[in-house]
C-alpha cells in the first residue's frame, strides 16, 4: 500500500466514513409490524392574580395532580403496491388502547381495533381509507389517515457523512409533532380538545433539523442513526379556557395563550433492508394562559411533556 493511499484511508477513518445517503425503501409484498406508544402529561404549575399591576395573590402548584394520556397502537402494514402510484397499504389493527388519568385511569379501546383498512395514497398526497368487512364504522374513523410514515421527512436529500446536519421542512416538523389533522382512532374526544388542536394547527410555527449521528448495530442489524430536534411556538388571543379544561370565570370566554415546546428524537434505519427499525422522541414545554376582566387579571402556567417510542419489525 502506497503512503498516499495509506494517508487517505487514515483520513477517511478519522472522519467517520464516506458520505452516503440514508434511505427507506418499501417493497411490494413487504410486511411491517408497527408498535407505537405515547405518553402526554400536563401539569398546572402556578396561578397568579393581579389587581392592576399589583400581585393580589399567587399559588404554586407543583404538587397538583397531572392530566395524563397514554396510547398504545399495534398494527401490521402489508404493502400491496409500493413501487408505483398509487401507494397502497393494507393495515390491520391488533391493538388500539387509550388510558386516561392517573389514579383512576380509564381505558378506551379504539373503534378500529381488530379491523383492517386499505389505505390508498394518490400522487398528490391525499389518502383514502376503505374498511374491510362488517359492521361499518362512523366515517370519521376513516379520515385523516396518513401514508407513508412521517419519518420519511427526516431523510436527507443528498449524501451526508456522520456529523452532517440538514434543516427539516416545516410541514415535516408539523407532522412529527402531531400538529396535523390526523386519523381519529378513539371515540369520546372532547369538542374542546379538538378545537384546541385545530387552533394549534392554524397558528403554530415549527422548526426542525436532523443529523446523521452515527452507525451502530441494533437488533442484529447495522443501522444508520439519525438524531433530530423539533421546536414549536404559538401565541393567540383567541384562546378559550375550556380547551384545556379550565372553567370559564363569569363573564369571560376568551383569553391569551403562549406555547413553547422543544425536544429531541432518534431514528434507527436498517442499512441492508433500508427500513425503519425504531424511533423515540421526548418533548417538554410550557403554556401560559391569561384572562382579564376590568383591571383584574389571572395568569396560569402549565408544564407539558410528551414521549414517544416506536418500533418496526418484519
Amino acid at each position: 500500500m502506497t503512503m498516499k493511499l495509506l494517508a487517505t484511508c487514515v483520513l477517511l477513518s478519522s472522519l467517520g466514513g464516506l458520505a452516503e445517503r440514508p434511505g427507506i425503501q418499501f417493497q411490494t409484498g413487504e410486511t411491517l409490524v408497527v408498535e407505537l406508544h405515547t405518553q402526554t402529561e400536563n401539569r398546572l404549575k402556578s396561578m397568579r392574580l393581579f389587581q392592576g399591576e399589583t400581585v393580589a395573590g399567587q399559588m404554586e402548584t407543583d404538587s397538583a395532580k397531572p392530566s395524563r394520556e397514554e396510547r398504545t397502537l399495534r398494527f401490521t402494514d402489508r404493502f400491496v403496491q409500493a413501487d408505483g402510484a398509487p401507494f397502497v397499504v393494507r393495515r390491520s389493527f391488533a391493538e388500539l388502547l387509550q388510558v386516561l388519568g392517573t389514579e383512576k385511569a380509564r381505558e378506551v379501546r379504539g373503534e378500529l381495533e381488530g379491523r383492517t383498512i386499505v389505505l390508498t395514497a394518490a400522487p398528490d398526497g391525499s389518502v383514502t381509507a376503505e374498511l374491510e368487512g362488517e359492521p361499518d364504522v362512523d366515517a370519521a374513523f376513516l379520515t385523516g389517515h396518513r401514508m407513508p410514515y412521517a419519518v420519511l421527512g427526516l431523510l436527507p436529500a443528498t449524501d451526508v457523512a456522520p456529523g452532517d446536519t440538514w434543516e427539516l421542512e416545516e410541514p415535516v416538523a408539523f407532522e412529527l409533532l402531531g400538529l396535523v389533522d390526523g386519523a381519529k382512532l378513539f371515540a369520546g374526544a372532547s369538542a374542546e380538545k379538538d378545537r384546541f388542536e385545530k387552533l394549534l394547527t392554524r397558528i403554530a410555527h415549527c422548526k426542525g433539523s436532523a443529523r446523521l449521528d452515527r452507525t451502530e448495530e441494533r437488533d442484529g442489524e447495522k443501522c444508520w442513526v439519525l438524531a433530530y430536534e423539533l421546536s414549536v411556538e404559538a401565541t393567540s388571543d383567541e384562546f378559550e379556557l375550556g380547551m384545556v379544561g379550565i372553567p370559564h370565570p363569569p363573564g369571560i370566554s376568551k383569553g391569551t395563550m403562549k406555547l413553547e415546546s422543544s425536544g429531541k428524537g432518534t431514528l434507527w434505519i436498517a442499512r441492508d433492508r433500508r427500513a425503519p427499525v425504531a424511533r423515540d422522541l421526548a418533548l417538554g414545554g410550557t403554556m401560559s394562559v391569561g384572562f382579564a376582566k376590568g383591571d383584574r387579571r389571572t395568569e396560569i402556567e402549565l408544564s407539558m411533556t410528551h414521549e414517544e417510542t416506536q418500533h418496526w419489525r418484519p
